[in-house]
């Protein structure tokens, strides 16, 4: 079991930070939230930053967060904006324990079934383009199901590519 496993194991709490947008900086961020803000100056703050994240994620931001969820977007300050955009960046959480079975799923997203050839797994929209295991988006609700379907994927194309 890996270091961190065995320190949850013994009742002791992790404390660890998420980049929001990892994909911003803060300055890039700081841009887009003000885009945002410009675009909805009489909004409540909760009905605008709807459009930063997933919508079961706002009552958390606005719970933990500098700005009150009902803030007018023109009153928000820049040292309420600017500390914002650093909770976005270095989102807090508590790692408490592990999660048991009926909580372990496998990653989301991939490419969607609906456009790959079910026998050949090639790509409906690309012709000569060939899925299998991990990039498709399946659900499941451990990784052991998903490995299964990885592996007889990986056995059916090779198999094809072999007698092409």
């Amino acid at each position: 079991m890996p270091k961190i496993g065995k320190f949850l194991q013994k009742g002791e709490e992790l404390n660890a930070f998420l980049d929001l947008k990892p994909a911003l900086s803060h300055e890039q961020l700081d841009d887009r939230i003000l885009r945002e803000f410009s675009a909805a100056q009489n909004k409540q703050f909760k009905n605008v930053i709807g459009v930063l994240f997933p919508s079961s994620l706002t009552p958390v931001i606005i719970g933990i967060g500098p700005i009150s969820g009902d803030k007018i977007i023109h009153d928000i300050s820049r040292e309420s904006r600017l500390a914002f955009g650093s909770l976005v960046k270095a989102f807090p959480f508590t790692i408490t324990g592990l999660g048991g079975f009926s909580e372990a799923v496998i990653t989301r997203g991939g490419v969607s079934v609906k456009d790959i050839q079910p026998g050949s797994m090639e790509s409906k929209l690309i012709k000569n383009l060939y899925f299998i295991g991990e990039v498709l988006d399946l659900d499941a609700v451990t990784g052991r199901i998903q490995s299964s379907d990885c592996m007889v994927n990986r056995i059916s194309r090779s198999n094809r590519c072999m007698s092409e």
